[in-house]
């Protein structure tokens, strides 16, 4: 049985094969260890250690060009720096097999893809970032604030176990447990961090205990619920590039809407944005004046019902490249552009689903906008 997520799972699985000594064994495997560990108590549940630069290359080779076929020459150096820059994860050697495999076989572009792993590798959410958001899922709340505060970190830094546990206390992040100091709270949770795979462990000690950690830069968040986006939430993640909000009907108030776009102005290195909605109607509301980040490239706004005077907050936006305004992501029956305010960089812009029934624009941006 693969990838069973909870011990619930498990201990339904034990109700429909009980064990009656007949020799008979069940294989699993799991992300959280303690799921393994709830399978079978008695013994250490083997876990699956990072390839090595060796076996990473091979795999990369033989998904680019196959085991029958040899890499050229003048490609073999930077193919394993590529391979070795994937840290032994065989999900990203695979993603970024995938791309070499459709782009040109020149040391040019290989050399570009070298300097872009992580992005590549996040250009595939439903493969490394889908598997990630499923373990982030599954975290209790503390947990989910624990491991999201990393994002304060840069790519790849290694950082001492105590500062960290020091770090997550002062922020107010540990449960206060009876017979258990703050401290030994936050060795539990970096222990259940680790057992799910959320972080990776760089050092050794003596005694053999974890004394350091490696973070993954957090660059991407997808699915995050609208009411867990606060100001103090993504301080925390400075470094977050890509972010999606969902929210359903009851938590998608104006009030709650105006909040998240105030609150995503700290994300100073934010690209991307989504902000999808489920609801059919609202009443309308007042213009607002709100920041978004300067950064952004892409905006998506679907069942938000912004008033159109708030587009006055988007245009003054220097590199935004493409709007997406769908299902009413703004409201009202005319959008009406001043001559000062002109999409500089816009080159795509999307209007599905409105109720906008008069646009009056002199200018709306430069002549290689897709409208």
């Amino acid at each position: 049985m693969d990838d069973i997520w909870s011990k619930g799972i498990w201990d339904l699985m034990t109700r429909i094969f009980p064990d009656d000594n007949n020799g008979r064994r069940i294989i699993l495997t799991s992300r959280p260890k303690e799921v393994a560990e709830l399978a079978d108590p008695d013994s250490n549940p083997p876990g699956l250690s990072l390839l090595n630069s060796d076996n990473s290359w091979k795999l990369l080779h033989d998904q680019v060009f196959g085991s029958q076929h040899v890499c050229p020459p003048e490609l073999e150096n930077v193919g394993k720096k590529i391979a070795q820059k994937c840290q032994g994860l065989p999900l990203a050697l695979l993603v970024v097999a995938g791309h070499l495999s459709k782009i040109s076989r020149t040391r040019e572009c290989w050399d570009d893809v070298a300097k872009r792993i992580s992005k590549i590798v996040a250009s595939e959410p439903d493969k490394c970032l889908g598997v990630l958001g499923m373990s982030y899922s599954y975290l209790r709340d503390h947990l989910k604030a624990c491991f999201l505060y990393m994002g304060v970190f840069p790519e790849d830094f290694e950082v001492q176990i105590r500062r960290l546990i020091q770090l997550w206390v002062a922020e107010g992040f540990l449960r206060n447990e009876r017979l258990k100091s703050l401290e030994e709270a936050g060795k539990e949770c970096l222990e259940d961090l680790i057992g799910r795979n959320l972080i990776m462990v760089r050092r050794i000690s003596s005694f053999h205990v974890p004394s350091t950690i490696k973070l993954q830069n957090l660059e991407g968040l997808s699915d995050l619920s609208i009411s867990c986006c606060t100001k103090e939430l993504f301080s925390g993640i400075p470094n977050l590039k890509r972010l999606k909000i969902h929210g359903a009907w009851a938590e998608c108030t104006t009030d709650m809407i105006f909040q998240t776009l105030n609150s995503v102005s700290c994300l100073n290195q934010l690209e991307i944005l989504k902000i999808i909605c489920s609801r059919k109607l609202y009443a309308h509301r007042l213009p607002s004046k709100y920041a978004l980040p300067i950064s952004l490239k892409m905006l998506t706004l679907c069942c938000t019902y912004l008033p159109w005077e708030d587009m006055a907050n988007i245009v003054m936006l220097p590199n935004l490249l493409a709007l997406k305004i769908k299902d009413n992501g703004f409201d009202g029956d005319a959008w009406r552009l001043s001559d000062e305010e002109i999409f500089n960089q816009l080159k795509f812009l999307l209007i599905h689903r409105t109720n906008m029934k008069r646009w009056e624009a002199a200018v709306l941006t430069s002549p290689s906008c897709n409208a």
